[in-house]
């Protein structure tokens, strides 16, 4: 047997102690992924900060500072293209990227995308283009992840796993919020619960949470305080019209965003000016419109405060979900996570000033039905529900808000299928698998997968010979419970069984989803 697979084997053979050793490396990989996001935040955040202020100076200063600073937005441009030429992976948010990683059909070159990641997403961020950081964050804790995986010598399939830790650990680490960082793991990255995985992505999450709050003393990216919980009645009609209202616009958010990645892909002006463009519109529109820059987690902050006009709201989220398409099809360094967060409280503001204008929600509630809102949208463009409402309730530090985002997130996902919309990570992925291939040819990967059988999937009940498995997958071993079964044609499947197949990653795909699938 190939020492490679055989090295594969051993969390097969030894579980408990498997685990113990992901748990560990999951520690390990969750202080490196916390001292990185330290620093990243920090910079980014300086850049919030300064940039008011620089432009605050400009309109008082001589045009010549102006052009001045037009040139150095043109030299910024040209040092991230560069980053970019590094490797494919550090454009664009990351996280479509890393779902091709984790199904083994692309490779990740860790220390390079690492860097270009972490410089490009600064810089572009950092001069107000309208990107989110938590995409780049999970890629950056990936890319830990799989640094750790090949110093310490680990097999392909425990690299996919301390993979996804180090994922998870850069999503609590960005975010402060470590339950919905585990659930954000299975629910979009994974897309199967695992005990492996769990170990490795719980011990990540622990301590890149404790680093980066208690050691580096980093607070919550968005200060929305207590905010009032929605009381029990006729105020819970209004969170399913609001789940519809934000749902129905994620799904536009997700159709535009596309274009715009055709729409730039189709461009005939050369790489450099393309690179150009996005940041000297942030320049133009940090005169006119500066709301709508960066990422945007201020503009929360602010809603949640002292709420703006519905006039005003109405044009920084035009504006803002504009601007954030148009930067995001460029193929820029940064992602949408934040963005679409900061658009579902629009969202939420919209509507809230709507219904108090119309009598039916009490002014004391528009705060709250602004971060309900940011539940409403994510869900309906990210379509992860459940990872929405974690995210929520430890933004807002209460659980008492857990029926009312619950109703949010599910009304948001409800419509957004009714109106044929796709989860946008998804869409970006298989978007940018065809045009992989399309370059490159299919790359063909043996990998080592473990899948669980869903209860009422197409797998349950049924015997493994009579199981399409497809022509280059093999099932090498069946747990059920603490229980070993040799993997023969006669053994019948049941719920919860974990299944290791080493197979073809071109066919890890149709294999979870016949796994899960009802």
């Amino acid at each position: 047997m190939p020492e490679n697979i055989e090295r594969a084997l051993l969390y097969v053979k030894k579980p408990a102690h498997f685990r113990l050793r992901l748990f560990a490396d999951g520690l390990l990989i969750g202080v490196l992924v916390g001292a990185v996001i330290a620093l990243y935040h920090w910079l980014l955040e300086s850049a919030d900060h300064l940039r008011p202020v620089l432009y605050d100076f400009l309109r008082d200063a001589s045009p010549l500072w102006t052009g001045g600073y037009f040139l150095a937005l043109l030299a910024v441009s040209g040092v991230v293209r560069r980053l970019m030429q590094l490797d494919a992976m550090v454009g664009g948010g990351g996280i479509p990227d890393l779902k091709g990683v984790l199904r083994g059909e692309s490779h990740l070159h860790w220390l390079r995308v690492l860097f270009g990641k972490f410089v490009g997403v600064v810089l572009a961020i950092g001069a107000g283009l309208s990107l989110g950081r938590g995409g780049p964050s999970v890629e950056i804790g990936a890319c830990v992840g799989a640094g750790v995986s090949r110093i310490a010598g680990r097999s392909r399939a425990e690299e996919r796993f301390l993979l996804t830790a180090g994922a998870g650990a850069g999503f609590a680490a960005i975010f402060n919020a470590p339950l919905a960082s585990l659930v954000f793991s299975f629910e979009e990255l994974s897309k199967n619960f695992s005990p492996q995985m769990l170990m490795g992505v719980l011990g990540a999450s622990i301590a890149a949470g404790f680093f980066t709050q208690e050691i580096f003393g980093v607070g919550p990216m968005f200060a929305v305080g207590s905010v009032l919980p929605v009381p029990l009645g006729g105020a819970y009609l209004l969170l399913f019209l609001l789940g519809a209202f934000s749902g129905a616009l994620g799904r536009l958010f997700n159709g535009m965003l596309i274009g715009s990645l055709d729409t730039w892909a189709k461009s005939p002006l050369p790489a450099w000016l393309l690179a150009a463009i996005p940041f000297l519109a942030a320049g133009v529109l940090g005169f006119f419109l500066p709301d709508v820059l960066s990422g945007g987690n201020f503009l929360v902050n602010r809603l949640v405060e002292e709420p703006l006009f519905f006039g005003a709201l109405l044009a920084v989220f035009v504006g803002k979900m504009l601007f954030t398409v148009f930067c995001y099809g460029s193929g820029v360094p940064g992602g949408i996570f934040l963005p679409v967060l900061v658009l579902g409280a629009l969202s939420g503001a919209i509507f809230a000033a709507g219904a108090t204008a119309l009598g039916v929600l009490p002014t004391a509630l528009s705060s709250t039905f602004v971060v309900l809102g940011m539940a409403g949208f994510f869900a309906g463009s990210i379509k992860a529900p459940l990872t929405a409402s974690l995210l929520i309730m430890e933004i807002t530090g209460s659980f008492e808000h857990l029926l009312a985002v619950v109703c949010v997130a599910s009304a948001a996902v409800l419509v957004s299928d009714l109106i044929g919309g796709s989860p946008i990570y998804d869409a970006l992925y298989e978007r940018s698998r065809r045009r992989r291939e399309e370059i490159e040819g299919a790359v063909r990967r043996r990998i080592l997968t473990e899948l669980c059988i869903a209860s009422g999937s197409v797998m349950e009940g049924r015997t493994i010979a009579s199981i399409a498995w497809g022509a280059h997958s093999h099932v090498i071993n069946v747990r059920r419970g603490a229980e070993e079964l040799l993997p023969q044609g006669n053994v019948q499947l049941k719920a919860g069984d974990m299944l290791y197949v080493l197979t073809d990653a071109q066919e890890i795909a149709a294999l979870e989803r016949a796994a899960g699938e009802r």
